[in-house]
């Protein structure tokens, strides 16, 4: 009865309808926060860069320490707040800071929907850069080269529309 019940349970948290629910509340909340914060930036227009970085990331860090506390307290107060750093970890923290500048910059000098293509693009070209690396045994599929194929051929159409935001058009026209 016990392993009946572990399969189903098991089985209920791979559920595809659950997945798909949770992948299209996750599109719709991004979207939401991402044109909220892009009103936000761009009604403070007179913030610069610097600022709008310290700010978002001391949300960020507010966040994240609260994080801390509630799941790692004791790990912490044992070993320490970075204890098990690897060289390898703080490469990665070091990259994810420097994506946190760039969208800073991106939120006030693009808009939504050219954060939404330039993220698309970025994991298109991680994905290129892990198939070049036989460690990673990273192997694209047939979908994700149709979904690869789509996300270059929407950036191209939208990049090259006449229909794009003014902003936008002006900034390619420059």
């Amino acid at each position: 009865a016990a392993s009946a019940s572990a399969a189903s349970a098991s089985a209920s948290a791979r559920s595809p309808h659950l997945g798909v629910v949770a992948v299209i509340s996750a599109a719709v909340l991004s979207g939401l926060a991402g044109v909220w914060t892009e009103a936000r930036v761009k009604r403070t227009a007179h913030v610069s860069v610097a600022v709008r970085n310290v700010q978002l990331g001391l949300a960020s860090l507010a966040a994240g320490a609260c994080s801390v506390c509630w799941l790692d307290a004791e790990a912490v107060r044992q070993r320490g707040l970075f204890a098990g750093f690897t060289p390898l970890v703080w490469l990665v923290v070091l990259q994810v800071a420097a994506g946190g500048l760039i969208i800073g910059v991106v939120h006030k000098h693009a808009d939504i929907i050219a954060k939404g293509f330039a993220t698309s693009l970025s994991i298109l070209l991680s994905s290129a850069l892990s198939a070049l690396l036989p460690s990673l045994r990273f192997s694209p599929s047939p979908r994700f080269l149709l979904g690869a194929v789509l996300v270059v051929a929407a950036t191209a159409v939208y990049c090259l529309s006449t229909d794009a935001p003014s902003g936008e058009r002006q900034r390619r026209e420059r």
